[in-house]
């Protein structure tokens, strides 16, 4: 029987990986990649509703359980799969083009599902996950969650006025407070090797929601460097 929180995390995850395909189809305008766009979408989907599925038959069956005294390479190559597969698809100069005219905004808006590492301290609270990697781990999340909250609503304020109060250095702090906190939990992940951790339903964690935020990282920094230089 399926852990009802393994499937509200699926759930979740499909979730977030579903709208911002949806928001990149939406947005992205112009004649040239009009008809290109949906047939985009269209296989992004498909790959993306593949791997969620592939890493949950996996999960089910205790695939990203390594070795004792091992490594856990099957989850770190659960990492990097979808960040690779996005960068060969950047190659593409139509989906390339997709993907960064939608309005970073919402790109950073995605950043807000962050706070959902919040269970991870719950995780601890219940005994499920180790102190040393859950408290960090929550924390981090949660940090960057309110940090995309604030930079927004400052985005979104200073919308059509000159005096600004935002700037590219925020996007870079902001950029750094995210990934910073990926290495963190990467880092006490390995060396700590939390019990639970490589099973459902927090492997979702690693495999799913890790190489999605960090694309939506990616696009954020792509983006942040097309914009002109600001003080």
């Amino acid at each position: 029987m399926t852990d009802p929180i393994t499937s509200h995390t699926a759930i979740h995850t499909t979730a977030i990986h579903t709208t911002a395909i949806h928001i990149t189809a939406d947005t992205a305008t112009g004649p040239v990649i009009d008809r290109t766009r949906n047939r985009s979408s269209s296989v992004l989907l498909a790959v993306a509703v593949a791997w969620v599925a592939s890493v949950l038959a996996i999960a089910a069956e205790d695939g990203f359980v390594a070795a004792e005294g091992r490594a856990p390479w099957p989850t770190v190559v659960a990492v990097v799969i979808p960040v690779a597969i996005f960068g060969a698809g950047l190659r593409n100069p139509s989906i390339r083009r997709a993907i960064l005219t939608v309005d970073a905004r919402i790109w950073l808006a995605l950043q807000l599902w962050r706070v959902v590492g919040a269970a991870f301290l719950f995780g601890w609270a219940e005994g499920d996950l180790d102190a040393g990697f859950a408290i960090p781990a929550g924390v981090g999340d949660i940090a960057t969650g309110l940090a995309a909250l604030w930079l927004l609503s400052r985005i979104m304020v200073d919308a059509g006025h000159t005096n600004r109060r935002w700037n590219n250095r925020h996007v870079v702090a902001f950029t750094a407070l995210g990934v910073g906190d990926f290495a963190v939990a990467v880092m006490t992940g390995v060396l700590l090797r939390p019990e639970g951790l490589e099973t459902l339903p927090w492997i979702l964690f690693p495999t799913l929601a890790v190489p999605y935020f960090l694309i939506v990282h990616i696009v954020n920094w792509m983006q942040l460097r097309q914009r002109p230089r600001s003080r």
